[in-house]
């Protein structure tokens, strides 16, 4: 079986059994036909939604891994052609980095770095920073373990989940609800400085 860049040359079908044979020529030749069937379309999306050529090709490297982990799979059935799958794979994947990037601004703005220059401007920006803690320390153990796991170690929620045994999707609004408590808390601190 040979794979070309003409659509129909390939069928989905055939792109899975390469792909779960174990064959790395075939398996190789298959994912290289699916990236550069769906790439386009894969491309056109993020960089309508701001992204870079950088940002396509490790969201497109990132599908097309989780779209194998998924084929590899023994009940993996195929609900929705290869590309769709692959698109929808890499568009979920640009929208949690697009998400991430945001808060990680957001965040950035509610405590900004600056340098001081002047001594009163560094005791204020110690101040804040020791408001900050006390906030922290006041909200709870698991939303301090969210919180410094997420923006200090920089872990991803799913790892975070993994780490206190709590589903993901509650670690995502959990963290939503402790960060804006946190920004709530710390700004009203700082208006009174």
């Amino acid at each position: 079986m040979r794979f070309s860049n003409q659509r129909t040359a390939v069928s989905d079908e055939q792109i899975i059994s390469a792909i779960q044979t174990g064959d790395k020529d075939k398996e190789s030749e298959a994912l290289k036909f699916l990236i550069d069937s769906a790439l386009p379309v894969i491309s056109f999306y993020i960089k309508g939604k701001g992204g870079t050529d950088e940002d396509i090709e490790e969201i497109s490297q990132e599908g097309i891994i989780a779209l194998w982990q998924s084929i590899q799979k023994e009940d993996f059935q195929a609900t929705a052609r290869l590309a769709t799958f692959l698109f929808s794979i890499c568009k979920n994947l640009w929208l949690k980095k697009h998400r991430q990037a945001v808060s990680e601004k957001s965040l950035l703005k509610s405590f900004p770095r600056e340098e001081p220059v002047s001594m009163e401007e560094l005791i204020l920006r110690e101040k804040k920073y020791e408001i900050m803690r006390q906030v922290l320390e006041g909200l709870g153990l698991e939303c301090r373990q969210i919180i410094i796991s997420y923006y200090y170690k920089r872990k991803p929620l799913a790892e975070i989940a993994d780490d206190l045994t709590i589903s993901p999707g509650y670690i995502r609004n959990k963290k939503y609800r402790c960060l804006k408590e946190l920004r709530k808390q710390v700004l009203s601190r700082w208006r009174d400085l």
